[in-house]
């Protein structure tokens, strides 16, 4: 499986470093104005096991571990986030909430 073995590399791992120690904060939490220290690398777009998208940096995005196993996998399967900022309304204006609402 390619997926697997492109996370098992040194290279990956050297990168999950360099990446976390420049981009160390949730980005997902820090949206919702919370700063929490990020432990994984997501892929945004998902690289969908095409190795040169695997290894572009440039769609890296810094998660804490409930980011990427909660608020990721729902947007990524729904299609819209369902992050909140600290007053509880959705940040992301694909989400249901925000259709059809007229923005201030």
């Amino acid at each position: 499986m390619l997926k697997k073995r492109l996370y098992d590399t040194t290279r990956w791992r050297k990168l999950i470093k360099i990446h976390l120690a420049a981009n160390p904060l949730c980005v997902y939490c820090s949206k919702s104005g919370k700063d929490t220290p990020a432990t994984i690398i997501h892929h945004n777009p998902p690289h969908k096991n095409d190795p040169e998208k695997f290894w572009d940096e440039s769609s890296f995005e810094s998660v804490c571990a409930t980011c990427h196993s909660g608020i990721k996998r729902v947007e990524e399967s729904r299609g819209y986030s369902q992050a909140a900022s600290v007053d509880g309304l959705p940040i992301d204006t694909n989400h249901p909430w925000n259709k059809g609402r007229i923005k201030i």
